[in-house]
């Protein structure tokens, strides 16, 4: 994220360049001249010895360019404005091997300017930040309590019996757009009863509330009202899917596809126990189905291992060793699962 100065700096150039009406028939480089004698006045003002500066390189310049308004320019561009605005020996005098004299001040509007491009810049992120803050307060604090939601800061907490509603506002803190605050509401449906029994607080239906961008952004421009009424049906519609459309039969069908996952057998265990038997008939017909493969992959690669070395042998190994480690993998959730159940029915 570009910081407040930088962007104060570029609005700096944008005012110079109007007010001096640079265009195609003079040098770009132009743009930067007052930039630059404001940095020489800055420098004076704060480490002059005599009323004079004398530097050993240009590249102090740079770097005073770099702190003052968080601007970088290359050495060799930096070196053609210096030429250009070197013309009264009684201000600055730049020598043959790039050391420099800076004896008095010039006569800019800059450093008022960039204060005022500051300052409006300073107020876009609050306003953003103010309309951000409104939208939780006026809009999502309200509503989860309407929905007796538990609240700690961002996060909401709501019991279901079995299950429980997490739902929390995230902030987009990197690569976003300047003068932007930018957020999302995750949801997610826990079980504190699972998350004892497997020691993980793994999520069994969720998402997100968000735009096409993955984040709602909120800028000076937006529309807070419209986006108001927009987040109000958003949130309805995440309730909806929470409280009516996840219950257990539909969450069984979401993970039957990763039968192994941990979730499955639990949720067979809450619901449908004769289904969990057979579940579990199932995964001990698929381990011994495993130790089979295994027995075979174990076979295969000391017959590989009696090869004379070369490249063939070497793919092959591998491979065998990629395929071992798959099966042992896949076998390593079904006992994880088989023992979620057995934990459970010990209880």
């Amino acid at each position: 994220m570009v910081s407040e100065n930088l962007l104060a700096t570029y609005s700096l150039l944008s005012f110079i360049q109007d007010s001096q009406k640079v265009n195609k028939g003079k040098s770009i480089l132009q743009l930067f001249i007052p930039i630059v004698q404001e940095t020489l006045n800055w420098m004076l003002s704060q480490k002059a010895t005599n009323g004079v500066i004398m530097g050993k390189s240009t590249l102090e310049i740079r770097d005073a360019i770099k702190a003052r308004f968080e601007l970088e320019i290359p050495p060799v561009a930096l070196n053609s404005i210096l030429s250009l605005i070197d013309t009264d020996k009684n201000r600055f005098v730049i020598n043959s091997d790039k050391s420099f004299i800076i004896k008095a001040g010039y006569a800019t509007k800059v450093n008022k300017q960039y204060s005022i491009e500051k300052e409006r810049i300073s107020l876009l992120n609050i306003k953003v930040k103010n309309m951000r803050k409104e939208i939780i307060q006026a809009i999502i604090k309200p509503y989860m309590r309407s929905k007796s939601f538990q609240n700690k800061g961002v996060l909401f907490i709501k019991d279901m019996g079995l299950f429980q509603i997490e739902v929390k506002i995230q902030s987009q803190r990197y690569y976003k757009e300047d003068n932007t605050e930018n957020f999302r509401i995750n949801y997610s449906l826990f079980c504190r009863e699972f998350t004892e029994l497997s020691g993980r607080k793994l999520g069994f239906a969720g998402g997100s509330i968000k735009e096409k961008s993955s984040w709602i952004e909120i800028s000076p421009q937006t529309d807070i009202e419209r986006l108001k009424t927009w987040l109000l049906c958003e949130l309805d519609s995440m309730m909806d899917k929470l409280e009516n459309k996840y219950s257990l039969e539909y969450l069984l069908e979401i993970w039957k596809e990763d039968n192994t996952d941990l979730q499955y057998p639990f949720l067979l265990a809450n619901n449908n126990p004769e289904r969990l038997n057979e579940w579990i008939n199932e995964m001990k017909l698929e381990i011994q189905k495993m130790d089979a493969q295994l027995s075979e992959l174990s076979f295969e690669k000391s017959e590989q291992e009696k090869r004379n070395d070369c490249l063939d042998k070497e793919m092959r190994i591998g491979g065998i060793h990629m395929k071992i480690d798959k099966i042992v993998s896949r076998k390593k959730k079904i006992f994880e699962a088989m023992n979620l159940i057995q934990c459970n029915t010990n209880k």
